[in-house]
């Protein structure tokens, strides 16, 4: 299991090295910011309602606004399905609205500080003004570590690939962040993002801070005399962070 660990680790760390050569890409700093409410409706069931406002231009104007409802469905211990529906509000350009279908595997061992999650999407974006579309696939790959009971350290890596007439690769993102609890409901996720593009005329590169907050409401029922020993299915649930 150790050597599987060295080799993820080291191909998310070979993956992230194409985002270190800068070449003569422009680069913008960007400035994310947003909440989330995420909703336990059962053991297996989980949605949310998400609101996030980015500002681009060295974080000087705003880039866009946006508005997710998702969910997700556990199957199990490690797998999760689930989609996403998302509309942009783009001051400076077309609106647009975005479906995703999401596969999601996590593994961590009790008593073992290290998980593994992976994340398969497929995502079809359209602008209603103009009528153009895209569709990618995005594989996402992050390692996190429980490091104490108020903030966790996490890293990722993702890629995408376009279907849209040329079938190629056009954008990879590095993700270096934090989990803090603020209370048992209350997380903050803050990270820092390296995001290229490539395979087009004028590539582009973002530097990315993220400020995240989410509220998680529990509204199960409460179970009546559980037994003694019982486990809280809810807490192995698959984790669906939504950046």
């Amino acid at each position: 299991m150790r050597a599987h660990l060295r080799m993820i680790i080291l191909a998310a760390f070979i993956g992230s090295l194409s985002t270190i050569a800068w070449g003569q890409q422009a680069v913008d700093t960007q400035l994310w910011t947003g909440g989330t409410l995420k909703l336990r409706v059962s053991d297996k069931l989980r949605t949310h309602v998400e609101e996030q406002v980015r500002f681009t231009d060295t974080i000087s104007t705003l880039g866009a606004t946006f508005t997710e409802l998702g969910f997700q469905y556990n199957l199990g211990k490690h797998f999760a399905i689930g989609s996403d529906l998302r509309y942009y509000a783009m001051p400076l350009g077309h609106d647009r609205a975005r479906v995703a279908v999401n596969l999601h595997y996590k593994w961590r061992k009790n008593s073992f500080p290290l998980s593994v999650h992976y994340r398969m999407r497929f995502q079809h974006t359209t602008e209603p003004t103009t009528g153009k579309a895209s569709s990618y696939l995005r594989n996402k790959l992050g390692l996190g570590y429980n490091l104490s009971h108020i903030v966790d350290p996490l890293v990722e890596f993702e890629s995408y690939f376009r279907f849209n007439g040329k079938n190629e690769f056009r954008r990879n993102r590095f993700t270096i962040g934090l989990e803090w609890r603020i209370s048992k409901r209350i997380d903050l996720v803050t990270y820092y993002r390296i995001q290229n593009e490539f395979n087009k005329k004028e590539p582009e590169r973002e530097r990315i801070y993220a400020v995240l907050l989410a509220y998680d409401l529990d509204l199960r029922r409460p179970q009546a005399n559980p037994g003694p020993g019982k486990a809280d299915i809810g807490a192995r649930r698959i984790d669906a962070r939504a950046r």
